[in-house]
């Protein structure tokens, strides 16, 4: 082999090395129970029935999977963009979707502090018609998940 071809291949070893950085899982574990469930903004009765009878259900969460019997399942795969947001913001996103009789939503309401700075994610799917939004998880710590759910009310998993 000539040297050009050895600088060459070594060179496209280190790109190929520094392109792919090693990467942690989003979610601390991957097996997860509904704990808590919230309607800090007001839902209606229905959402609130349903909601109750979600306590104690058992929830798959990694970076590849979100199967929860709340939500229909993504059939084909399933992909999450997380960020990082001052709590003020996620509040601010929220407060733009909900609608105008809805209480704002609080970090009290979170179980966060003021100041508090959130991993957050989408989850998006994507099918034969295209990638959609799939879910909003409002924050993601290592013991504990909170997913937005129906009428801005909020599924705890720990």
């Amino acid at each position: 082999m000539r040297p050009s071809h050895i600088v060459t291949l070594l060179a496209l070893a280190t790109l190929q090395a520094c392109a792919q950085p090693p990467t942690q899982p989003l979610f601390a574990k991957t097996d997860w129970t509904v704990s808590a469930v919230s309607c800090p903004a007001g839902c209606s009765a229905l959402t609130r029935d349903f909601l109750q009878k979600q306590l104690g259900q058992h929830i798959t969460l990694d970076d590849n999977h979100f199967d929860a019997p709340f939500v229909d399942r993504c059939a084909g795969s399933l992909r999450y963009l997380p960020r990082q947001q001052p709590v003020a913001d996620v509040l601010a996103e929220l407060r733009r979707a909900a609608p105008p009789n809805a209480k704002p939503l609080t970090p009290a309401s979170l179980g966060v502090a003021g100041d508090a700075r959130l991993t957050t994610a989408t989850a998006l799917c994507r099918e034969a018609a295209g990638e959609m939004s799939y879910q909003r998880l409002l924050a993601i710590e290592p013991g504990r998940v909170l997913v937005l759910f129906e009428e801005q009310s909020v599924i705890e998993l720990r």
